[in-house]
Parts: structure tokens; sequence; C-alpha cells
């Protein structure tokens, strides 16, 4: 296994590919589109170098986003998320 970082305006696709693969057991949620993509990284809180990729034998196989978390009560919050 390998954690590499993600490559913005490389590893969007490989992203949705992730998103919709971990999703697709649920059928009330909408697949994501590159559009989807491409918005959310026009967020404040969007920063790509808290966003890795996951590979399995070369082949993308989850993703992982990190990011400290300053509006929580504590005096530092992060979190980790890892679909696929």
């Amino acid at each position: 296994m390998k954690i590499r970082p993600f490559i913005e305006g490389k590893d969007e696709r490989i992203f949705i590919d992730i998103i919709n693969q971990a999703c697709k057991e649920f059928p009330d949620i909408a697949p994501t589109t590159l559009e989807d993509a491409l918005f959310g990284s026009k967020f404040p809180n969007f920063n790509p170098l808290g966003r890795f990729i996951v590979e399995w034998n070369s082949i993308p196989a989850g993703y992982i986003y990190a990011c400290l978390d300053n509006k929580r009560d504590c005096s530092v919050s992060a979190h980790i998320r890892q679909i696929g």
C-alpha cells in the first residue's frame, strides 16, 4: 500500500471513481461528477495539501482527507476521512 499526495488537476477523476464506488450501495446518494469535484475545490476550506490517494499495487484504492478543524471548542482538532 502506498499513500501519496493528491495532485490537483490530475486526481479529480480518481477521487470521483473512489467516492462513487464507495457510495454505490446507497441509492439515495447521487453519483459525484467532475463538476461537483471542481465546485468543491473552490470552497475556502479546500486544501489539496491535506488530501491523499491510497494505492494498492499501483491501483487507486482509497482517498484520505485530513484537515484541522478550528471551529470546534478544543484548541486543535483534526480528523481523517477514508473512503474506499
